[in-house]
């Protein structure tokens, strides 16, 4: 590999940052190196202003079939950033504020999108010398589209944000049910307790001593939504659940500790007849979209090298993380398609110290 002198890509990276205004660390949209950053506001219900107080815990989660919680970080103005990951797709998100006192709050998300001026886009001129260039990718992607659809769709499978595996797990078709929630827990489930505490109904967890009870900090969730009030769990319908997870000992999300975790799944994952006050926000959010596993051939055997269905991929391969793992050669196989011709290898990269590296070279298919 060798890095050359004058090129307009992955080296010169500084060359196309903007030489005016502050620098980007100063700027407001932070580097999302993990996965998107979400920004709100903590807002006091008693006043409509925004909060600041130490003691407000603002937690985002995803409804659906998985734990995705995430605790926010507040600022001086009341403003709230929330650092996620692993949240490709469309999503219901759900903001509450925990708070040690009788105060209310609600966390307003701002929107993701960037706001720019009404600008009228140049038309698109392009040169006469790429048509029949065009033409031809252009009836390469069709014939890939109209043969190989189905695999053209394939995506990563995203790994699991909550990866820790209940220590009790209750499906309650399996066991006498009962209509409230009150006796499922007396009846069926050690490891909860309701308890009042001061007047309030709190759920508890057994500790990991298995001596004991939490005391009024354990985590309450119903399809993945934080629920506040656990009092809106103790009248719920336990018809309208299928299973009951149980996580005992210490969670932290985002900086915030749980006592345990007690996790309540419906049937479809959609919070049935669910009930919250204006302190629990819902969301619809559009992430990122979920990465696609690029499409290759394999051509292993004589009866797929014989196929006669027409393979015109002009993208032999694309691999955008590839890892070396320390060694000065890897090998990473590849298939050519129908198509004849110079082809170009690209590889651009870093280094373990922040180099960038970029080699290309030339091959022909006949």
């Amino acid at each position: 590999m060798y890095k050359p002198s004058a090129r307009s890509g992955i080296v010169d990276w500084k060359q196309s940052m903007p030489t005016t205004g502050s620098s980007p660390a100063d700027r407001k949209f932070l580097a999302e190196y993990e996965g998107p950053i979400l920004t709100g506001k903590v807002i006091d219900l008693s006043t409509g202003e925004p909060s600041s107080k130490e003691a407000v815990r603002p937690l985002l989660g995803f409804s659906g079939g998985e734990i995705r919680l995430f605790g926010g970080q507040l600022g001086a103005a009341g403003e709230v950033t929330f650092f996620t990951k692993h949240i490709s797709g469309t999503h219901e998100i759900v903001t509450v504020a925990l708070s040690p006192s009788s105060s209310r709050y609600r966390v307003d998300i701002e929107s993701p999108y960037a706001t720019h001026p009404e600008k009228e886009l140049p038309a698109l001129r392009l040169n006469p010398a790429w048509q029949d260039e065009l033409v031809k990718r252009s009836v390469g992607l069709q014939v890939l589209h109209a043969y190989r659809s189905d695999s053209l769709v394939r995506e990563k499978a995203e790994k699991p944000w909550f990866q820790w595996q209940p220590d009790w797990s209750y499906l309650l078709d399996e066991y006498t049910r009962f209509t409230t929630m009150e006796e499922v827990v007396i009846e069926f489930i050690p490891g909860l307790r309701f308890r009042k505490m001061d007047g309030v109904r709190r759920l508890a967890v057994l500790t990991e001593e298995r001596i004991g009870y939490t005391i009024g900090n354990s985590l309450v969730l119903l399809d993945g939504i934080p629920i506040v009030n656990h009092e809106v769990i103790f009248k719920y319908d336990p018809l309208k659940i299928r299973k009951i997870d149980v996580y005992k000992g210490k969670y932290v999300f985002g900086g915030q500790i749980f006592d345990g975790i007690a996790s309540f799944s419906s049937y479809e994952h959609n919070y049935p007849g669910l009930v919250v006050d204006n302190s629990t926000q819902f969301f619809d959010y559009e992430g990122t979209q979920a990465q696609r596993i690029f499409y290759m051939p394999a051509y292993r055997t004589e009866a797929e090298k014989r196929s006669p269905v027409p393979d015109f991929r002009h993208t032999l391969l694309w691999r955008p993380d590839i890892r070396t793992n320390g060694e000065s050669s890897i090998s990473i196989p590849f298939t050519t398609s129908d198509l004849t011709g110079d082809f170009t290898i690209t590889i651009e990269g870093l280094t373990q110290t922040g180099e960038a590296l970029y080699a290309t070279e030339q091959f022909q298919v006949k």
